[in-house]
């Protein structure tokens, strides 16, 4: 690593006045740090570049858009590695430095991320309060088909984490806000209300509203099928239409609908554990299913 660096002329940055026609070796070392995670050989030696090479660009160019753009790496190599706190540190320097250079768009999608990032910690609660600061600073904005696509999906992560801290009657609401939001949306955002819909039916089945979350899942089917179809979501849909058929004790609906995911599940690779699970499901309603 060392030699990497000295390559590059680590010793004579020493020498040179910050922000005065360095960009270009700030772009060698972004190109540096992405190029190593890239080969993910070694994520923690890649962890130890990315560093020198935040500290290195910020000396150069300061906290422009390159060393914004060098922190969101390093912090995503954190996650892949697990340490959600490090990640954390990461990605709020990188708002922090994103806000004063007033790039709204990025800290909002920062915002998301560290609100990701608190939820793998067990820490929904500060996700709450991430997710609410990122949809105040959008409804600041100026309106448009795509801010309307970015504030559903905003509504529904939000209200995906009220879920979790057991808010669903105001999740509920948030995610009926969500898809007044997608009338708006263009064609485009069709993963956006995926996704939207998905968050849905959990929050309903929650609630044991379990009419009602079929009625979102059927929603998530016809979104799924259009072209190109997203067969993961497809099949998760129908899962979720089988296991809601369960619960309102539809034995035949919801064999039918675990009969239609494994149909789909033969599109996608390595399926192997839920196709499992699928069957054995099957077999306990009395339903064998032949091979192919």
């Amino acid at each position: 690593m060392n030699k990497i660096l000295a390559v590059l002329g680590i010793v004579s940055l020493l020498t040179r006045p910050v922000l005065a026609g360095n960009e270009t070796d700030a772009l060698r070392y972004v190109a540096l740090c992405e190029g190593e995670i890239a080969r993910a050989a070694d994520l923690l030696d890649a962890a130890k570049i990315c560093k020198e090479s935040t500290e290195n660009i910020r000396v150069l160019v300061g906290e422009s858009p390159l060393y914004v753009r060098n922190l969101i790496t390093e912090a995503n190599n954190k996650v892949a590695l697990g340490n959600y706190p490090a990640a954390y540190d990461l990605y709020s320097l990188a708002a922090d430095a994103a806000d004063r250079l007033g790039d709204g768009q990025k800290v909002r999608a920062l915002r998301i991320r560290q609100a990701d990032v608190q939820v793998s910690r067990g820490k929904p609660f500060h996700a709450e309060i991430l997710l609410r600061d990122a949809l105040a600073r959008l409804r600041k904005t100026k309106a448009s088909r795509d801010q309307a696509t970015e504030e559903a999906d905003l509504l529904s992560r939000h209200a995906a984490v009220l879920t979790s801290l057991d808010q669903l009657p105001a999740a509920i609401t948030e995610f009926q806000e969500a898809v007044g939001r997608l009338e708006l949306a263009p064609k485009s955002a069709r993963p956006v209300a995926m996704a939207v819909w998905s968050r849905y039916g959990e929050a309903l089945e929650r609630r044991d509203r379990y009419s009602d979350a079929l009625e979102v899942y059927r929603r998530l089917v016809t979104l799924a099928r259009l072209e190109p179809v997203d067969n993961q979501q497809l099949s998760y849909a129908y899962q979720q239409m089988g296991w809601m058929y369960e619960q309102l004790h539809n034995r035949s609906e919801a064999a039918a609908m675990y009969q239609k995911q494994l149909q789909v599940l033969k599109k996608l690779p390595d399926q192997q554990a839920i196709t499992f699970e699928i069957t054995r499901r099957l077999a306990v309603m009395g339903i064998e299913q032949t091979p192919g």
